[in-house]
């Protein structure tokens, strides 16, 4: 299988078809194996993850609706720089990575993630389902369960970490602080841009010249190792004067991501089971999980013995903040977040496609049955858990326990190097954690 690398063109096509079909395990319903039947494998046709139309629709919520702008481009793959790469047995091989590649394509900061919401309630509406949103802007949908009371919540955050722009000097140059745990090492020096109000707007991290060597210069202290680059050493240059980025919806509170152009995914390692890499993985990850999850639930037929929430929540990255809001309005017993599961030096976990669960992170300690279920569940599908503690981590799970939101919580997920940076995964754990996923729900 020859190595791929993104390329990005305006106006690409639809994906391959019929990805869901293969790799996903089902239930043992009479429908058997690895593969589905017929009419499963249409539904998965029809299931298939693109972005479809140049405006996404948004959900309406007083009685009218809104267009949003679909991300500016659409891609597609290719071997070298030969040509676009449409194999459709690279798509049959890594199910949902055009999907991820869509994501990675559209900036999404803690506060800003009216452009991803758009995308996911299109992508759901594809999947047959029915999408609803609240005025925080979190996005979840039903499958309704077959007994009354409180049902179960996986939920997926849709924002990321980046900078936010703190100050605007007159000839342009932008001073930047992190929003959420973002760090000047992981960027490097390199394209960002800037989310505007109603335009995206390029400009460059800039750390200064590399020639120097005054010692009150960060960059030669940096040199020297005597002292790290932090962020107020780091400058955006844009190339526009303080009054043309006010004119294109720049100012201070505005945030900025890495470029699209250098978001990845690059693919590598062996051919059939390889490493992925991209900036960010947290948290498109969990959201292509539980698209795929909705799939796989759709396929096998399944109904669950509570009503079950698939949700997309907004503002993780800036205190847990979409999670918390959306259990006060919205009652459930368990909880689960579908997120990455970081891998700091000694944690002992591997990139070898088995999720990981966290059993305790830095606030409170996961319900310990609720991970005995998963691990059987994961059996079921094949696979095993690797489980996990952290003295420095946090999800959606952790802030719904604080605020007293559901009974049992849990947060489960793809274990991923390079955590908050351009992060690595071994591509399978997509397909087994879906299965775990849906296991779970199957026997819940």
């Amino acid at each position: 299988m020859p190595r791929v690398r993104p390329k990005f063109v305006q106006g690409a096509g639809e994906a391959c078809g019929g990805e869901y079909r293969h790799g996903f395990r089902l239930p043992r319903n009479g429908m058997g194996g690895n593969h589905a039947s017929d009419k499963d494998a249409q539904l998965a046709d029809e299931s298939t993850l693109g972005m479809g139309e140049a405006h996404c629709e948004r959900l309406e919520r007083t009685g009218r609706s809104v267009k949003w702008p679909a991300p500016e481009r659409h891609p597609t793959f290719a071997v070298g720089n030969v040509k676009p790469f449409e194999d459709e047995k690279m798509m049959e091989q890594l199910p949902g990575l055009d999907e991820l590649t869509r994501m990675l394509q559209i900036p999404c900061p803690s506060g800003r993630e009216q452009l991803m919401a758009a995308h996911l309630a299109k992508r759901l509406g594809d999947l047959g389902a029915e999408p609803r949103q609240d005025g925080q802007g979190n996005l979840w949908v039903d499958l309704p369960g077959r007994e009354p009371g409180p049902g179960v919540a996986i939920a997926s955050h849709t924002d990321e970490i980046a900078m936010v722009v703190c100050g605007i000097e007159a000839d342009g140059t932008i001073r930047v602080q992190r929003s959420g745990g973002l760090y000047p090492f992981k960027l490097g020096e390199g394209p960002v841009v800037l989310v505007g109000e109603g335009e995206q707007v390029p400009a460059h991290l800039s750390f200064g010249s590399g020639h120097t060597s005054d010692p009150s210069d960060p960059v030669a202290q940096f040199n020297r190792g005597s002292k790290g680059i932090t962020w107020e050493d780091c400058r955006l240059l844009t190339g526009l004067s303080s009054v043309e980025l006010g004119a294109r919806g720049v100012r201070v509170g505005t945030c900025a991501v890495p470029a699209a152009s250098v978001r990845g995914p690059t693919i590598f390692g062996p051919d059939d089971d390889p490493l992925v890499s991209a900036w960010l993985f947290d948290n498109r990850g969990g959201s292509l999980t539980l698209l795929q999850l909705w799939s796989w639930l759709r396929n096998a037929g399944v109904t669950p013995r509570r009503t079950l929430h698939l949700c997309f929540l907004v503002q993780e990255e800036s205190g847990l903040l979409g999670a918390k809001g959306w259990v006060r309005r919205n009652q459930v017993e368990t909880f689960v977040a579908v997120d990455s599961t970081p891998m700091p030096r000694g944690s002992g976990l591997s990139l070898d496609g088995r999720p990981g669960i966290w059993s305790r992170d830095s606030q409170v300690h996961f319900d310990q049955g609720l991970i005995g279920d998963f691990a059987a569940a994961a059996g079921r599908a094949g696979t095993e858990l690797q489980y996990a503690v952290y003295s420095a981590a946090a999800s959606d799970a952790t802030g719904v326990l604080q605020v007293g939101g559901a009974e049992r919580c849990a947060t489960i997920g793809y274990p991923r190097e390079n955590s908050h940076g351009y992060e690595v995964v071994r591509w399978s754990v997509f397909r087994h954690l879906t299965n775990t996923l849906g296991e779970w729900v199957s026997s819940y």
